[in-house]
């Protein structure tokens, strides 16, 4: 599928699964390297796609033997009988459904199998997490997430914006999109949201009858969602926490946030019904199980093993995944997370994660966003902290912050504080800061090798 999303896309999709096709979904938010090597390892045997997309994957070689479709000789018609497939059987639900890809943040894109058993699970945990109910409508500001409002039975809407830039959504875009179907939930990445409330006027109205509000895919301000809780005063504050291969893992509301209180990481809430969460003794990283969890990953047999344990737990065997993610969980019973496992950084006083470092500092006047990196060979790590500020610019940072920076972080020992106009994200989310990149970038700067 190389539709962007639309109504093209919802249909097209439920089509395939309508008919029994597996739809490999690859949107831009992967970026060209990401695409190409998305759809060759997928072996497709169909591309559906606008004129400008088939193009590409003919002039790139995506999939040479695959046969083509144009999305405009699909409209018009019903789609499922221009597939000629009008008689076929309902898929079993054991059958795969879909193969969904990972952002690549922290590494080469993943493809992500699901069943339509899989899939059932997953609407049905969130219809019971967000109680949803066939009234409900729903605007979604992120691509993937459209399709959950057909498989919700609720129509859907989606923001007028650059979905491979999700920043560029503005607050009258949200509204407008809002009042075409008198939405009562929403869902947002954090940097959409944040650019919704720094572009907002006293003209958004209809935001204002949204009863929930959803963000996710990556650490959510809550600065961010108080200010968006201004523009919903209506609506409740949710941030569900979950990766492509099990989503939803946890939840939490801005209310439970503010009660909770900072603490040593991010906190995301308690495991939504169904799902199981266990820390990795070793490690400190979260290990998760849910009925909706993914299949595993397409013709990745050693990651699939390796992130795929088989552990039995109060007597009972089962297979769990590999999050990736370090945290903790606290006496409540609130999950806590501390930062990416790959991104962890190994000092000769032992490992430290970058999340609980970004936060404090993060709490400094003009600051805006804050990469912790590590430099040098494992075990013996340097830390290296970037802090991107308000009309900051490249190189180090002056006395001023340096100083502010390293009494934050006391007593560790930080070896230099760097300032940058804007830190390397994701292009799906424009949120996850590419750690990997700062600290190969910091590695060349603070060794004399930059090119």
């Amino acid at each position: 599928m190389l539709v962007s999303p639309s109504i093209d896309l919802i249909a097209v999709v439920y089509a395939c699964w309508r008919i029994g096709a597996v739809a490999v979904i690859a949107d831009r938010g992967l970026g060209l390297r990401g695409l190409t090597s998305a759809i060759r390892a997928s072996r497709v045997k169909h591309v559906i796609g606008p004129v400008k997309a088939i193009a590409a994957a003919r002039l790139l070689r995506w999939a040479p033997r695959a046969s083509i479709i144009r999305l405009s000789k699909l409209s018009g018609s019903p789609i499922v009988s221009r597939l000629e497939y009008v008689n076929a059987p309902e898929p079993n639900a054991d059958d795969l459904a879909a193969v969904l890809f990972t952002s690549g943040a922290t590494g080469p894109a993943k493809g992500v199998r699901y069943t339509h058993r899989q899939l059932y699970a997953q609407r049905d945990a969130l219809q019971k997490t967000y109680n949803i109910i066939p009234t409900d409508t729903f605007v979604a500001a992120f691509a993937p997430f459209a399709l959950y409002g057909p498989a919700l039975g609720i129509a859907t809407g989606l923001a007028d914006m650059d979905v491979t830039s999700p920043g560029t959504l503005t607050a009258a875009a949200l509204d407008d999109a809002c009042r075409r179907v008198s939405a009562t939930m929403v869902f947002a990445s954090p940097a959409a949201l944040a650019n919704v409330v720094r572009t907002a006027t006293t003209d958004v109205q209809h935001l204002g009858t949204v009863r929930l509000v959803m963000s996710a895919g990556a650490p959510v301000p809550i600065k961010t969602l108080q200010e968006v809780s201004r523009l919903c005063p209506l609506a409740e504050l949710h941030t569900p926490y979950g990766m492509t291969e099990v989503l939803p893992v946890a939840d939490v509301s801005l209310s439970d946030l503010t009660r909770i209180g900072t603490g040593h990481g991010v906190c995301v809430g308690k495991p939504v019904s169904g799902c199981d969460i266990r820390i990795d003794n070793e490690t400190s990283e979260l290990l998760v199980s849910a009925p909706w969890m993914s299949a595993g990953y397409d013709s990745l047999w050693l990651t699939q093993h390796n992130a795929r344990p088989i552990l039995n737990v109060d007597s009972q065997t089962a297979t769990w995944h590999r999050t990736g993610d370090v945290g903790h969980i606290d006496s409540e019973g609130n999950v806590w997370i501390e930062g990416r496992l790959v991104h962890v950084i190994h000092t000769s006083h032992g490992p430290i994660a970058p999340v609980p470092l970004e936060i404090a500092v993060e709490a400094l006047p003009n600051v805006v966003r804050v990469a912790a990196v590590g430099i040098g060979p494992t075990d013996v790590q340097h830390i290296v902290v970037v802090v991107e500020t308000i009309n900051s610019n490249d190189g180090p940072a002056d006395a001023e912050l340096t100083h502010a920076v390293r009494v934050a972080l006391a007593p560790l020992t930080i070896a230099s504080v760097w300032a940058t106009k804007k830190l390397p994200v994701d292009i799906r989310h424009n949120s996850k800061i590419d750690r990997t990149a700062v600290s190969k970038q910091m590695s060349q700067i603070l060794s004399g090798t930059q090119k």
